[in-house]
């Protein structure tokens, strides 16, 4: 069996073209076919031509803070999120 050559073709993408944040923990693509990701600045989703942004800023009752660092969905279509919890005290070494 030989490896097939693959070609993928890459954008570049960051806060200018409408994601949250550059800084990129997680990424997930559900079964619709939409590209989630979790940053420092929320939870990005990504149509194909724009980004949708979830955060803290503007939603007090989603999340508890904007760092999303892991993603999943389950056989549903849910999405679900873990977020980075720090203590005060770590806050203030950050």
């Amino acid at each position: 069996m030989n490896a097939q050559p693959s070609s993928y073709l890459f954008h570049n993408t960051n806060e200018k073209n409408g994601m949250s944040n550059s800084f990129c923990f997680s990424l997930l693509r559900d079964s619709r076919g939409l590209l989630w990701t979790g940053t420092l600045g929320g939870l990005n989703r990504y149509d194909g031509s724009h980004f949708t942004v979830f955060n803290a800023r503007q939603d007090s009752n989603s999340f508890i803070n904007n760092t999303i660092i892991d993603l999943c969905e389950d056989k549903q279509g849910n999405i679900f999120h873990n977020y980075l919890y720090l203590t005060l005290d770590e806050r203030e070494h950050l």
